[in-house]
């Protein structure tokens, strides 16, 4: 498995696992995946995996991926791959990430703020995520 799964999939992992909890918990959050899933960015278009959490009408997409051919493109800003975290219909709370090579460790996912700014995708923004899903207050 190369890096760039490895990361992905431990993403992944916490986003699961954070809705199999919310489910032992009452909700009924509905779990699919998709490989091979393009999507553009930019430019560029990515290929990777795709996440749905679906509750109810709602549904919470989390997409990964990285150009796979030169005319695919490139990821902007050094990054190794692109993901983004779409609420669908709430378009405020989508939140784009890159993966970057960290100076010491693995690859890991930040957050890029709307200020051009970037900060780490922890567990607890992802739990954030999962609660905005299950939540009745649309904004």
């Amino acid at each position: 498995m190369s890096e760039l799964d490895e990361a992905w999939a431990q993403a992944l992992a916490t986003f699961t696992t954070l809705a199999g909890k919310a489910n032992r918990a009452g909700a009924s959050i509905q779990i699919s995946q998709q490989d091979a899933h393009r999507f553009p960015v930019g430019n560029a278009t990515m290929v990777g995996r795709l996440l749905i959490l679906t509750f109810g009408v709602r549904a919470l997409a989390i997409e990964a991926g990285w150009p796979r051919l030169p005319s695919d493109g490139f990821v902007r800003g050094g990054g190794l791959a692109c993901a983004r975290i779409r609420h669908l219909g709430r378009k405020s709370a989508n939140e784009e990430l890159l993966l970057i090579r960290s100076e010491n460790d693995s690859p890991r996912w930040v957050v890029i703020e709307k200020v051009s700014k970037r900060r780490g995708l922890l567990e607890v923004a992802i739990q954030k995520h999962i609660a905005k899903l299950l939540s009745d207050n649309q904004r």
